[in-house]
């Protein structure tokens, strides 16, 4: 079994607590990562037991990884490599485990894992109490039924049919505003009969299904429901702001579950401990050859008209993309001063 993540150059805190918690368990285990932007300073600082895999391994073709690179933002960027990345890690290991980066284990991950060629983990098997608090069960209409921050695949024709059909709609369809790569996972029992579905309490334990999980602390460790605490999921944790479980919930308050505070509290140690990324690191596909950075709203536009426009980050790419971008802000000005022109103005060759 093989463990694998994606991440930028700024999540490699993160994805060293992951692999300092693996290590905790496995002393033997590596991690697969594949850093989308790598820094070469970065080179000196990777834990020995880290295996780097290039975004040119992922995505060979050059003008193919050049419209992903503009076509998302970082973390959409992310999120649409993970079939890929398993899929690399399926031609030499039997099973691959793809985990966030943001997520530590705390007992061995193969003690509940079963077998199966496909292998999803459900938000909750348990209702959200309807409290008018976040999230609620219309979230997970919205934006999911499984978290797509684990994901495990065995070498099988079905995992292989499985990760080439969400490849593919990740191509182009892992918007953020749509939840990224997440709702697609709602269809795989509808395609793919040989999922299953992970269902031990102590696996992906986050804010999503604390309502029916009661974390424990025994002579065998910690537990949820009893059973061993495989691994938590921070998902929305901010190290700045340690008095908040997440960002994106307001139904549990860390005062509250004194066990759970401290797990949080022991993580943003481990992310304040790990090796700094180097000085003055941004995103390196967030600018254009000029240096100008690339906004939201310029992918969003190149997402929607990609045959428009040559490979990105080539030469002649800026110079059409931006005034193409000019026409477009131009056109939405009129229309919001007059509508009637802009309209007449957008229909017109």
């Amino acid at each position: 079994m093989q463990i694998c993540t994606v991440i930028t150059t700024s999540y490699y805190a993160q994805a060293y607590s992951l692999l300092q918690s693996l290590l905790d368990q496995e002393p033997e285990a590596r991690l697969v990562v594949c850093v989308v932007d790598f820094d070469q300073r970065l080179a000196g600082r990777l834990h020995p037991r880290l295996e780097r895999v290039p975004l040119e391994a992922l995505l060979p073709d050059r003008e193919e990884r050049h419209r992903r690179l503009f076509r998302y933002s970082p973390a959409e960027l992310c999120y649409s490599l993970k079939p890929l990345i398993l899929r690399h890690v399926l031609r030499t290991e039997a099973r691959a485990v793809y985990l966030d980066s943001d997520i530590r284990l705390y007992h061995p991950l193969a003690q509940a894992l079963v077998p199966a060629d496909i292998l999803l983990s459900p938000h909750s098997s348990v209702p959200l109490p309807e409290d008018g608090c976040r999230p609620n069960n219309r979230d997970f209409i919205e934006c999911g039924s499984y978290n797509a921050g684990f994901v495990a695949v065995r070498a099988s024709p079905a995992a292989e049919a499985f990760l080439a059909w969400w490849g593919h709609v990740l191509q182009a369809g892992c918007l953020y505003e749509h939840c990224a790569d997440q709702p697609w996972l709602n269809l795989v029992p509808l395609y793919f009969p040989e999922v299953t579905l992970l269902r031990h309490p102590g696996c992906n334990l986050a804010y999503w299904n604390l309502h029916a999980r009661h974390l424990s602390e025994s002579s065998e460790g910690l537990r949820s429901n009893g059973q061993p605490l495989i691994f938590v999921h921070f998902s929305g944790y901010d190290p700045d702001r340690p008095e908040q479980l997440s960002r994106f919930q307001n139904r549990f308050a860390l005062d509250s579950q004194p066990l759970l505070r401290r797990l949080c509290d022991e993580y943003q140690r481990a992310l304040r401990t790990a090796p700094a990324i180097p000085q003055g690191a941004r995103y390196g596909w967030g600018r254009l050859a000029s240096g100008r950075a690339i906004s939201g709203a310029m992918r969003r536009f190149y997402h929607a008209h990609p045959e428009r426009f040559p490979e990105p980050f080539r030469p002649g790419f800026e110079a059409a993309f931006l005034s193409a971008w000019g026409r477009e802000i131009w056109r939405e000005r009129l229309q919001r001063r007059l509508p009637w022109l802009g309209r007449w103005l957008g229909e017109a060759p």
